[in-house]
C-alpha cells in the first residue's frame, strides 16, 4: 500500500507539507500505490535537495562577505588546510589574509612555513624575512629561519639564527603562541 494521510507526521526529516500535497495530487490522479510513493519520495528528495543547496549557498554568501573582514579567520583557515595536506589552496587563503591585512607578521610566518615544506626555499627565505622585520622577537620565526638556512646548505647564517631562537626562547618574559 502506499503511505496515508495519517502518516503524514511520523515521517521524520520530511517535509509535511510536501508530503501533504503530494498525497493529495496522487490520490486524485489514481496512480498505484507504489508509483505515489515513489513520486512523494522523489518530490521530497528534491525538496530536500533544494533546501540543501540554499543553505550552502546561503553559507558561501556570508562566509565571502565576512571573511575578508577578519583575516585571522583566513589565516587560521590556511594553517589548517597546510596541515590537512593541501599547501596550494592553503597558499591561496594566506595571500587573502595578506591582503586584508599585510602588517600580521603571522600571516607571512604561516606561508613561509607553507612555502618551507612545499621545498621553495627562496620565497620560504622572503615570507620569514618578512615575518621578521614585523616582529623581530618571535623565536619561532628565528627558528624557521635556521631551518630554511640549513636547508639551503648555508650552515653558518642557520647556526646564527638557531642560536638567537634559543636566545629569546631563555629570556624570562618570553612567551609562545603556540
Amino acid at each position: 500500500g502506499g503511505i496515508e494521510p495519517a502518516e503524514v507526521p511520523r515521517c521524520a526529516g520530511v517535509d509535511r507539507a510536501i508530503l501533504a500535497v503530494g498525497l493529495d495530487h496522487d490520490a486524485r490522479s489514481g496512480a498505484p500505490a507504489r508509483m505515489r510513493d515513489r513520486a512523494v519520495l522523489d518530490r521530497t528528495h528534491d525538496a530536500r535537495r533544494a533546501r540543501v543547496q540554499r543553505r550552502a549557498h546561503v553559507s558561501v554568501r556570508i562566509r565571502d562577505r565576512l571573511a575578508p573582514q577578519y583575516p585571522p579567520a583566513l589565516r587560521v583557515l590556511g594553517v589548517l588546510l597546510l596541515n590537512r595536506g593541501n599547501p596550494q589552496r592553503a597558499l591561496e587563503i594566506l595571500r587573502q589574509a595578506l591582503t586584508s591585512n599585510p602588517l600580521n607578521p603571522e600571516t607571512y610566518f604561516d606561508m613561509a612555513t607553507v612555502y618551507f615544506r612545499t621545498g621553495k626555499l627562496n620565497e620560504a627565505l622572503d615570507m620569514a624575512g618578512r615575518a621578521l622585520t614585523l616582529e623581530e622577537e618571535d623565536a619561532r620565526y628565528h627558528t624557521l629561519l635556521g631551518d630554511i638556512y640549513s636547508k639551503m646548505k648555508r650552515p653558518t647564517e642557520a647556526r646564527a639564527a638557531i642560536e638567537r631562537a634559543a636566545q629569546l626562547k631563555s629570556r624570562l618574559d618570553y612567551q609562545t603562541t603556540d
